[in-house]
């Protein structure tokens, strides 16, 4: 059941990888900063059990920066789980406490393979 997870989850995020790979064509070094910034908050909310690390804060300037202002870069961080969210005035994405971990390694593996090709 875990296989098929992660094989629905990898559909997902091939897609959103795609938009993020395509933007290269625009900006590379922004696509760039782009996976490597997506693929430490994954990493983050995959490893380490803080409730910090699984809550984005989309008002913070380095995440506009670096993942919104890159097309694909909220796909990706939705394909891995991440739900869009009120956290009083501020518009968030948060990752659940019971996450689904094959969708969160299915799009840290796609970007791991994005980041090769970049």
């Amino acid at each position: 059941l875990a296989a098929e997870a992660y094989d629905a989850a990898s559909a997902e995020a091939a897609v959103a990888v795609e938009a993020l790979e395509a933007s290269a064509t625009v900006d590379a070094a922004a696509a760039r900063t782009c996976v490597a910034t997506v693929s430490t908050l994954l990493t983050n909310a995959e490893t380490k059990p803080e409730a910090k690390f699984r809550k984005v804060r989309l008002a913070n300037k380095a995440i506009q920066d670096r993942v919104l202002a890159v097309e694909g870069g909220l796909e990706v961080l939705c394909a891995a789980g991440f739900q869009l969210a009120e956290d009083g005035a501020e518009t968030v994405l948060v990752l659940s406490d019971d996450f689904d971990r094959p969708r969160l390694r299915a799009a840290a593996d796609a970007l791991g393979a994005a980041k090769a090709r970049l």
